[in-house]
Formats: C-alpha cells, sequence, structure tokens
C-alpha cells in the first residue's frame, strides 16, 4: 500500500458563511458537512484506509488527511465525497517512522540509495 497525505482547505465560499453565520452567534458545525465526516468510514471504497485526519485550529495552516491505498481512483473519491465543502491536494509519503530503529533504517535505506 502507498500512503498519501492530503493537504485540504475548507472552500472559501463555506468559510466564508461559516464566519457569518459565527459573527451573527449561529455558531455550530453544518449538520450536512457533519454527516459527511462521520459516514466516510462507510463510504470509502475498500482498497482504501484513512490512518488519521487533522483539521487544524489555526486558519493559516492546512488541514491534512493520511490515506493508504494502491488506487488513484480512490483519492478522487475522497475529493469528490467532499466537493463544494473541501479541496484536497495530493501528494504521496515516504515512511520514516516511529522509532528510533525505524527511522534509522530509514536513513539507512536513503544513505544506500544515494551511493
Amino acid at each position: 500500500m502507498a500512503t498519501y497525505v492530503g493537504f485540504y482547505d475548507i472552500n472559501s465560499d463555506w468559510a466564508a458563511s461559516n464566519s457569518q453565520q459565527a459573527r451573527a452567534g449561529e455558531g455550530g458545525m453544518d449538520p450536512k458537512f457533519a454527516s459527511l465526516v462521520t459516514d466516510l468510514p462507510n463510504k470509502l471504497p475498500s482498497s482504501c484506509s484513512v490512518l488519521a485526519s487533522y483539521g487544524t485550529t489555526s486558519a493559516n495552516r492546512p488541514n491534512v488527511m493520511i490515506v493508504e491505498t494502491d488506487n488513484q481512483a480512490d483519492l478522487n473519491f475522497i475529493s469528490q465525497y467532499y466537493g463544494g465543502w473541501l479541496a484536497f491536494d495530493w501528494v504521496p509519503a515516504a515512511k520514516v517512522g516511529q522509532t528510533q530503529a525505524e527511522r534509522e533504517e530509514w536513513r539507512a535505506a536513503q544513505t544506500g540509495a544515494s551511493s
């Protein structure tokens, strides 16, 4: 399986609408969008797995979704699933590792690849 990082931003029209509602004291997550978020795992193609998804608390930083798949169509599915709400930019990711041993293994592979 290949790993991809999807950097996503909120659609500018939707962001403006949310900001206007917040200023008017009408807060909360849009129920339709909340449904999309919670329903995604059940709608994903079987060849795709979302490893993590993080929304930032800063307007100046991208949100990220980390996905494993060998099928580019799965990335298109997610992008279209959130169409009108979120805009994705997908990039392949290389696993560097979580532990020191995994990172040392990654470093050795990189050194060996460049020789």
